[in-house]
């Protein structure tokens, strides 16, 4: 993660835009234990008690689909998941933000399977506003898709 987070930062200033460096992330979320990777991280117990660059990072809701809404179809669950990162765009400004960091599965915080749909949309939000999608799936497959591997 911090070479993809000093990537980011190397394209923004190459393209001279030094202004677009704010990353995306959700709550939930772990990327790493390192300053860099941990300053994206939405867990709870490293935000709370890490230090970590404050002004790096915007923490989007939660995405696991077991905290819907009472009622709420899948589907207006998906529409809600993607419409936070768009709005969150939006109200940061898309000449500000970079990146969006999302994992295909997030292990760390429960083995919590995004709706079906969730990151071609994500990705596609990601395209509309120029801000680079960062696939972090180090840990999915570790044992957690049906085979094991060394």
């Amino acid at each position: 993660m911090d070479t993809a987070i000093r990537f980011v930062n190397f394209r923004s200033n190459h393209l001279g835009r030094p202004e677009k460096k704010k990353i995306i992330s959700r709550q939930k979320a772990y990327h790493g234990r390192t300053y860099l990777a941990a300053s994206v991280s939405g867990k709870e117990r490293d935000r709370f008690w890490l230090d970590k660059a404050d002004d790096l990072a915007h923490f989007l809701p939660d995405v696991n689909p077991l905290y819907r809404a009472p009622g709420q179809s899948e589907e207006s669950f998906l529409k809600e998941k993607v419409s936070d990162l768009e709005n969150a765009i939006v109200a940061l400004g898309p000449e500000n933000v970079a990146a969006f960091i999302a994992e295909p599965v997030l292990v760390s915080g429960g083995v919590i399977v995004p709706p079906k749909g969730y990151h071609e949309g994500c990705l596609n939000i990601c395209k509309k506003y120029h801000v680079l999608y960062i696939s972090d799936e180090v840990v999915t497959a570790f044992g957690r898709m049906g085979h094991w591997f060394s």
